[in-house]
């Protein structure tokens, strides 16, 4: 049971789904109204625009740091099976997953964006824009525990386990803001976001230190870590409980709101800040450098705890098949039954202590370093771009290397190629923005195109295609109202 749950997550974790970072194939799309959230530097080719619900900006992003379907699916014989088939490779698996296994999602949903020229170099803009971020940590030892049986030694050997940096993240906000972009003189342009930040809901657990051994005879769980909540709720009723049990809570006083306006507000207030440059030594190059989202949100409707965990789980003695065998089918229900019982057991093992009511958390920052050349009056351009991601103590990198071509000002075609540590060689990217008159722009672009599919059989019912080589995938699309000027003549003039 438990490596088939493992094998639906790793399925589900690098081919489906929902990052705080726009495509970066947008950063060659110069006619896009949202090629500014790249580098707040950076003006639209419009003299203004208008986007909000539900046809503004949305981005969607899942991702991981390590796996691929190659990893988990194989022909074998002629014949596609996952993993846990008996002629599979498991340690082909394992070697794959890097010490700490990270699933990464984002979603953002542009509430409301408007953009105005003024003057002659200033470009000004206003948003409210709705961001939820989310993040899955698993460690090594647990893909090791689940693959290989959990007790690779039954004579009472050591079965050890490191399941350190466990842990889970969740955080969603809403940042209300404004934007201003000057250019200088032909060589520099400069630009700055200032936004508020509100936060609606932060959830993470996190265990710092986690150690399982594992007999045919019990199984312990030692470690430390800490869980951080905050919520909309009445944080009054929360008792200061030693041991996490939600069973020993109320709530009905918890959930029930006295007054509607006071739990709709807000969880956390902050701010954050983004700042951009773009220099052109000579006309045909740009070198442009930004960091977007740097700040902070502090939670006060909120609880932080430091955990324990001292368990024992005595449930793994002699396992008797027969036992859960009804008319000769095996009895799903009554296993599950019986470990949910053991587990509860653990959790009384569980112990916690409150530390502080309110905490500090960070959005999801991004550093985007760029340089790019451009042919023909615009018509061509080539380049690469570098994005470095900051999410709470976890850095990651990517560059992308891209180019677009650009036959008039309302058609811009961009193709792009990212380079990701431990990639699986299908990061191909695609981008086209569209403004064919005065009136509107369609923007589209996504990194990680899938190349390569694989079938999948579903219980014999049907057949799945699934990306085969592919660790994530992303999505910026949008739809502007724009005006001011006829985009078919307008050239862009610096």
């Amino acid at each position: 049971m438990k490596t088939r749950a493992l094998i639906i997550t790793l399925l589900l974790g690098v081919s489906l789904g929902i990052s705080a970072q726009p495509s970066a194939t947008l950063y060659w799309m110069d006619n896009s109204p949202i090629r500014h959230l790249i580098n707040p530097a950076f003006q639209p080719v419009s003299e203004g625009y208008l986007s909000f619900l539900p046809l503004g900006y949305t981005h969607l992003e899942l991702g991981n740091n390590s796996l691929s379907m190659s990893d988990i699916i194989y022909n074998v014989n002629g014949n596609t099976v996952t993993a846990l088939h008996p002629d599979a490779d498991r340690r082909k698996l394992l070697n794959a997953i890097r010490p700490t296994w990270s699933m990464n999602g984002d979603v953002q949903l542009n509430l409301i964006r408007f953009g105005s020229q003024l003057g002659e170099a200033g470009y000004f803009h206003i948003f409210a824009m709705a961001k939820v971020d989310e993040a899955i940590h698993l460690p090594h030892g647990m893909f090791d525990f689940a693959l290989n049986g959990g007790m690779q030694d039954l004579d009472g050997g050591d079965n050890r386990y490191s399941l350190s940096n466990l842990g889970t993240t969740l955080q969603a906000y809403t940042e209300v803001g404004a934007g201003y972009s000057h250019r200088i003189n032909e060589h520099w342009e400069v630009g700055g976001k200032l936004k508020f930040l509100m936060g609606s809901a932060y959830a993470s657990a996190t265990m710092n230190s986690l150690t399982l051994n594992a007999s045919a005879q019990q199984w312990t769980l030692n470690g430390f870590g800490q869980m951080m909540v905050a919520a909309p709720i009445n944080w009054d009723a929360v008792p200061d409980f030693q041991n996490l049990n939600p069973e020993n809570m109320n709530w009905e006083d918890i959930l029930t709101q006295e007054s509607l306006i006071k739990y709709v507000l807000p969880s956390g207030y902050g701010m954050a800040a983004d700042l951009g440059v773009v220099y052109r030594p000579i006309t045909q190059l740009e070198i442009t450098a930004a960091i977007t989202d740097i700040g902070f949100i502090y939670w006060h409707k909120a609880r932080s705890y430091h955990v324990d965990v001292n368990a024992t789980y005595n449930g793994v003695g002699s396992f008797e098949y027969s036992h859960y065998v009804v008319n000769g089918e095996f009895n799903t229900d009554s296993l599950l039954s019986d470990v949910r019982t053991n587990l509860r057991a653990i959790a009384q093992d569980v112990h916690t202590r409150q530390n502080s009511p309110g905490f500090v958390t960070m959005p999801t920052a991004n550093v985007n370093v760029g340089l790019n050349a451009n042919f023909m009056d615009r018509l061509l351009s080539v380049g690469v771009v570098s994005n470095t991601r900051i999410k709470g103590n976890r850095v990651s990198e990517e560059v992308t290397l891209g180019g677009a071509v650009r036959p008039c000002n309302w058609f811009n075609l961009a193709l792009s190629y990212s380079f990701i540590d431990n990639a699986k060689y299908s990061n191909f990217g695609a981008g086209i923005s569209l403004m064919p008159y005065d009136g509107i722009n369609l923007t589209l672009a996504a990194d990680y195109i899938p190349t390569c599919y694989v079938p999948l059989d579903i219980d014999g019912d049907y057949t799945a295609y699934l990306p085969y080589r592919s660790q994530g995938f992303n999505l910026s699309m949008g739809l502007s109202i724009v005006w001011g000027t006829n985009p078919k003549i307008k050239k862009v003039e610096f």
